[in-house]
């Protein structure tokens, strides 16, 4: 039987290890993509933008949008992956 593909995403600053990040010019935020029933072998991609929980509206640094992208195949259909968004935090 088929089971839908789910995705659970988790954001921390890398630095800190928490969900607060400091207003500096260099700031990584580490996002943990968790999958659930993926084909092992194919290739997948995930593309993110990130958000500002607050306001619902995209995390912008010098009037862009901040995002990532990572392309990988997984070797069991369960799992994780992280994603990192780097931006000048100022």
């Amino acid at each position: 039987s088929y089971e839908p593909v789910e995705i659970k995403t988790t954001a921390t600053d890398r630095e800190t290890g928490t969900k607060e990040a400091a207003a500096d010019s260099s700031v990584t935020i580490i996002d943990r993509v968790e999958y659930k029933n993926l084909t092992p072998g194919k290739e997948y991609t995930v593309k993110g933008i990130l958000m500002d929980k607050a306001t619902e509206e995209p995390l912008k640094a010098d009037g862009e949008n901040i995002t990532a992208e990572k392309t990988f195949i997984p070797e069991k259909e369960n799992g994780h992956i992280d994603m990192e968004f780097a931006f000048d935090g100022r």
